[in-house]
């Protein structure tokens, strides 16, 4: 568990911050990186329905992609368990099954407590089907 700073912006189901999961990378000062699969994560899960915003001012934040087979997705804290369904969901959409099959990906989204301050995280690295399906019990398991 680590703990969030600040209080969770209200009726907000998903906070995306800033950082490539598993990666240490460095961008120019003063600008927070983010995978540039961002914002095909964000549209898909707003299409859902869900509440979403960024941690960090637009100015600041510079996509990191990567070239290779590898999906990095954005790091998230979600309110609510089912949340993660609807993320696990949406990144399987977005790889689609066939990519699936030959592709790793690389996750890190956590689930803040009622109060929001503290967060239980899901962090993997592994084959996209994987990754997705552990996904998917670590959130149904905290629901239980």
């Amino acid at each position: 568990m680590s703990e969030l700073r600040g209080e969770w912006p209200e009726r907000l189901d998903v906070l995306v911050l800033p950082g490539i999961p598993g990666k240490d990378v460095k961008v120019g000062t003063g600008e927070l990186p983010y995978p540039t699969t961002t914002t095909d994560v964000i549209k898909v899960l707003r299409e859902r329905g869900l509440k979403i915003d960024y941690h960090t001012p637009d100015a600041k934040r510079v996509g990191v992609g990567y070239k290779a087979a590898d999906w990095w997705g954005p790091i998230m804290v979600i309110t609510q368990s089912t949340v993660g369904s609807l993320i696990a969901d949406a990144i399987w959409e977005l790889i689609g099954a066939a990519r699936a099959k030959n592709s790793m990906i690389h996750l890190k989204v956590g689930k803040a407590t009622k109060g929001g301050t503290t967060v239980e995280w899901f962090e993997a690295d592994g084959p996209a089907g994987e990754v997705v399906e552990a996904m998917r019990h670590f959130f149904h398991d905290r629901d239980q």
